[in-house]
């Protein structure tokens, strides 16, 4: 049998949480010039902040009313659905936080008072204080939660977005109205003209850091870049040519306007398959790599033209290795036997004797300009197919 000053204790407490729950206008009141201080609130319209306020005042009864806190799932479903709304409203996590906690401050206050008034037990006044500074607590640990989670999930669906954009503009495969709104709404002009950009990861570089610096690089050229990992690639579109990229080769394509960027795409996938067969770094575009680019892509002349130049020497073993070398020199000295003596650290004669021995070997002249435009599409082919080959992509 209860005693008659638990029960009296109990009933005060019910008289004082009816109160409590009637007395949201003061409530609303007192809350809400702290929470108008947060310049971010003023997206919340009057009714909208008395709305929240109110059901806090209603979650803070209900949990003194129980005794206890409300479960986790409750409150991670609460937290969920002010935090989904906060954000859609632009309003920072730390302002939602401390809107919350003025706000159980206020109802805190506003329950001693009534509680004294109702001339309650100390004691239970200050338990019942302590569990709504609890609840507060608990509360906001959801909100943290919440909000790095929807975070998380908010960057992953930008950034599956920002892919599909760029795959649907840069292969030609997208709805270009819908894709044209889409660019819109990231900031770029449709009516603009872009360089499409691939990159790949060279030495040490990686494929996130490669993203990351193509995409502030257009942003710190005044205009928009969007940029997204592409099958171990980064690919994109930036309103210049970007400057070099730590550890990476970057192949860029002509400026066109979006509704043609997949040719300006197209060029800069042969630019940069043509430079890593090559071996080349830095930030390269077609006009860097010329006739390469076509020479690397030919099977059947790059084939015939290793047999005239290339083969003759390849059972000739180190004697052979020297010759071509001594070509690759030559050529790579635009033709001046002085400048590939030094550069090979050999005397000039011993440099003519090998030149003469490779004629010789290969029947052809040095002083012919088909030669030597066919041996320079020899030599490169060959030292692109004597290095590992990248993976495709």
């Amino acid at each position: 049998m209860n005693q008659p000053g638990v029960q009296d204790g109990e009933s005060k407490q019910v008289v004082v949480l009816a109160r409590l729950a009637s007395d949201v206008p003061e409530v609303i009141r007192r809350t809400v010039g702290q929470v108008r201080e947060l310049g971010t609130y003023d997206a919340l319209s009057a009714s909208e902040l008395a709305e929240a306020i109110g059901r806090n005042v209603t979650d803070a009864v209900e949990t003194l009313q129980a005794n206890q806190l409300p479960s986790r799932h409750r409150l991670t479903e609460l937290a969920e659905t002010v935090v989904r709304r906060r954000i859609a409203q632009g309003i920072p996590v730390e302002d939602m936080m401390r809107t919350y906690r003025s706000s159980l401050a206020v109802i805190n206050d506003r329950f001693i008072e009534l509680a004294m008034e109702a001339d309650i037990d100390p004691r239970e006044a200050l338990r019942s204080s302590r569990l709504l500074w609890s609840l507060s607590d608990a509360f906001m640990t959801c909100v943290a939660l919440e909000y790095q989670r929807l975070s998380v999930e908010s960057a992953l669906l930008d950034d599956q977005a920002k892919a599909d954009l760029l795959q649907g503009l840069l292969f030609g495969t997208g709805n270009m109205a819908e894709m044209t709104r889409a660019c819109e709404t990231r900031g770029l002009d449709p009516a603009g003209s872009f360089y499409a950009v691939r990159a790949r990861a060279a030495g040490t570089g990686t494929l996130s850091t490669i993203c990351r610096d193509l995409q502030h690089q257009g942003a710190g050229s005044g205009g928009i870049a969007v940029v997204s990992p592409f099958r171990g690639d980064a690919i994109g579109l930036l309103p210049a040519v970007p400057h070099a990229v730590k550890d990476a080769v970057v192949a860029v394509g002509a400026p066109l306007p979006l509704p043609h960027i997949a040719q300006s795409f197209a060029t800069a996938s042969r630019v940069l398959d043509a430079a890593v067969r090559l071996g080349r770094a830095g930030v390269l575009e077609m006009p860097d790599l010329s006739w390469r680019i076509t020479a690397l892509g030919d099977v059947e002349i790059s084939g015939l033209l290793h047999e005239r130049y290339i083969a003759p020497l390849e059972d000739r073993g180190e004697f052979g290795e020297q010759l071509l070398q001594s070509v690759r020199y030559y050529l790579a000295s635009d033709r001046n036997i002085p400048a590939a003596a030094d550069a090979m650290f050999v005397h000039k004669n011993t440099l003519r004797y090998r030149l003469r021995k490779f004629e010789e070997l290969t029947s052809v002249s040095l002083e012919s300009t088909d030669t030597i435009v066919e041996l320079a599409w020899a030599l490169e082919v060959a030292a692109a197919t004597s290095m590992p080959s990248a993976p495709e992509r």
